[in-house]
């Protein structure tokens, strides 16, 4: 009661629905503050016809990337992603964070962030929203 968004994504609550609050202040908090953005499928499409360069990373399992995935996306894991960061993710390049919903990928920036990632972006609604063409592995 009465706390900000930044110390409820701090606070020790107990339980499960406490865990989901303090991650969902958490994503809150990143998202006010303007450390990681949200970008629509129809934002990220026009941004690289438009000659941007983004590494796309999909968190979602390898059978779920191989069915249909963003094109040219990276698949890790996010159950992999600690032990294949620092070799597989390139340090400059802006990252887009893609999973089967937006929720999952918001996470993975809060915790990208904490390890001292920026220019994070997440494709909002995740693949459950995106609506362009689809490749397979």
């Amino acid at each position: 009661a009465g706390m900000r968004v930044a110390d409820l994504a701090q606070a020790e609550l107990p339980g499960g629905a406490g865990e989901l609050l303090r991650r969902a202040a958490a994503v809150l908090s990143n998202k006010l503050a303007g450390r990681y953005f949200g970008i629509t499928s129809d934002e990220f499409i026009a941004s690289r016809e438009a000659g941007a360069e983004f590494f796309t990373l999909d968190l979602r399992s390898a059978p779920d990337w191989r069915a249909g995935h963003v094109p040219g996306a990276y698949n890790i894991p996010h159950t992999q992603l600690r032990k294949r960061l620092q070799d597989e993710v390139p340090r400059f390049t802006p990252i887009v964070l893609v999973a089967a919903t937006s929720d999952a990928a918001w996470s993975v920036a809060c915790m990208l962030g904490g390890l001292g990632a920026t220019d994070l972006y997440v494709l909002d609604g995740g693949m459950a929203f995106w609506p362009h063409a689809l490749e397979t592995a």
